[in-house]
């Protein structure tokens, strides 16, 4: 074997270890989202929300009569009720995340919609032509005439 085919087979071999250790040397995932109990209720909710679609679609459909559509559909609200009661019990369904997301968003948006100290008036006239203008404007966009900053706004 030549000096290329040695290379190729370490980089393949560096690119197939790597492969099998990434999910062993990944961190542990946060408690709570490895919990049997947890993934059994999401995937119960994810379940009676399909088959919510489904029998909705296949009422629109024709599929299934009116009467048996009610029963079903009566059961299977009820079903995601109880689905979602327990996912209340335990706190799931609004993880700290999330809550902590909102809170930061929610200070971006104040920071956002605080007033700044501008003046009351953000605008003012052009001597020239009398076009309304910006008070950070030197120039009318009217008529190309100079405008003084420190002229007085309207």
């Amino acid at each position: 074997m030549d000096l290329a085919s040695l290379m190729l087979a370490l980089a393949l071999f560096l690119i197939v270890a790597a492969f099998v250790l990434h999910p062993i040397l990944q961190p542990a995932a946060p408690e709570g989202t490895n919990n049997p109990d947890t993934n059994f209720l999401q995937a119960r909710r994810a379940s009676v929300l399909s088959a919510l679609t489904d029998l909705d679609f296949d009422h629109a459909t024709g599929k299934i009569g009116h009467r048996d559509y009610e029963s079903e559909r009566n059961q299977l609200v009820a079903d995601g009720v109880a689905v979602l009661k327990q996912l209340d019990a335990a706190d799931l369904t609004a993880p700290a995340i999330v809550n902590d997301l909102d809170a930061r968003i929610e200070e971006a948006v104040a920071h956002i919609r605080k007033p700044e100290s501008t003046p009351a008036v953000a605008h003012q006239f052009c001597s020239q032509c009398g076009a309304v203008t910006q008070l950070n404007d030197h120039f009318c966009a009217q008529c190309g005439f100079a405008l003084d900053p420190r002229s007085e706004s309207a």
